[in-house]
């Protein structure tokens, strides 16, 4: 590695840090290797219908030499073999010498840190010790590559979302009426009209999000075809007469707070205003019944996914305290702590 690159990092890693740039669906790879970049990219790259095509993510390749010129991002990939490249070096001079022995034994690795050379920043290490072990690396454990990247994007829209403020008073007046809390963000409107069925919603303008919240009985088996069922009938009977285009729509049992929940991403329609976009859905279950927390963007001409993450921040953070262990809930605080594994 040329001093001068070495002697930058150094010096910038021992300033003051400054918070983090550059957009949230943006990641800055840095690799002498075109095919390793490309492998990359393709193993982390998520599509959604939105109901466009729309790509979650934008790549943008940097060689070693202009690596000072982005140290501020707020995810940069490290991706080259450790020893006989630029970039091995400079990933050697970041890792740990266990984490180095981890890459000789097993030929690959990955690893990460934040706040490297910024604030809010997320630094990710994928090496090997030569390029094919790399390449075969990326190919067995993009799934585990592609997630930490994912939960980057989620934990930056979900911080900025709740940057701008929360409405404590809905959430006060939510959790004495209905005894359930979510997370409100300043500026979203409350709508209860419907509230004597069960269902309220929340939503805002430029562009048009929406979240709607249901309890409905509990099914014997909850599967994505009753839940889009439940969906379209509560947005007939409640909300405009949107319902989900089935071909579009995905998912299955996650963890959310510790409990099993079941989410779906997918695309709703309006055949009656000539209307359509994303939405994810949560369904909450509990012994008898279930709640449905809905989020719905409309933003004709704009990239959604963000806007799609935003409300599905929100739509995550709901709890119905009747049947949660409190002191189990861990809150959010706009970040987590990162720990350099392989």
């Amino acid at each position: 590695m040329r001093r001068s690159l070495l002697s930058v990092l150094i010096f910038v890693s021992c300033q003051t840090l400054t918070n983090s740039i550059g957009r949230t669906r943006e990641i800055m790879v840095v690799s002498g290797s075109e095919e390793v970049f490309d492998s990359l990219s393709q193993a982390i790259q998520m599509t959604y219908y939105t109901p466009r095509r729309e790509d979650k993510y934008q790549f943008i390749r940097v060689d070693a030499e202009k690596l000072p010129k982005i140290l501020k991002f707020h995810m940069i990939i490290l991706a080259d073999p450790l020893p006989g490249t630029e970039v091995g070096e400079v990933i050697s001079n970041l890792l740990s010498p266990k984490a180095e022995s981890i890459v000789r034994h097993d030929r690959f690795g990955v690893f990460q840190t934040r706040n490297q050379w910024a604030t809010h920043q997320k630094i990710m290490i994928v090496t090997a010790w030569d390029d094919s072990m790399l390449l075969k690396g990326i190919a067995m454990n993009k799934r585990r590559i592609r997630k930490l990247v994912n939960n980057h994007f989620y934990e930056r829209i979900a911080a900025e979302t709740f940057a701008v403020g929360e409405d404590k008073n809905k959430e006060e007046y939510l959790l004495k009426r209905y005894n359930y809390r979510i997370r409100i963000p300043t500026g979203y409107l409350l709508e209860e009209k419907f509230s004597d069925k069960g269902f309220i919603y929340l939503h805002r303008h430029n562009p048009d999000r929406s979240i709607f919240i249901s309890k409905v009985q509990k099914p014997e088996s909850l599967t994505i075809d009753w839940l889009l069922d439940q969906r379209d009938l509560l947005t007939l009977l409640y909300y405009e007469g949107d319902f989900a285009y089935r071909d579009l729509c995905f998912g299955g049992w996650t963890e959310i707070n510790g409990k099993d929940v079941f989410k779906i991403y997918g695309v709703w329609q309006n055949d009656s205003i000539g209307a359509g976009g994303p939405f994810v859905t949560i369904c909450y279950p509990e012994a008898d019944y279930c709640y449905l927390v809905d989020g719905i963007v409309f933003a004709p001409g704009k990239k959604k996914i963000t806007y799609l993450t935003s409300v599905e921040a929100i739509v995550s953070s709901f709890i119905h305290l009747d049947t949660y262990d409190q002191s189990a809930i861990i809150p959010f605080i706009g970040g987590v702590s990162w720990v350099t594994q392989n």
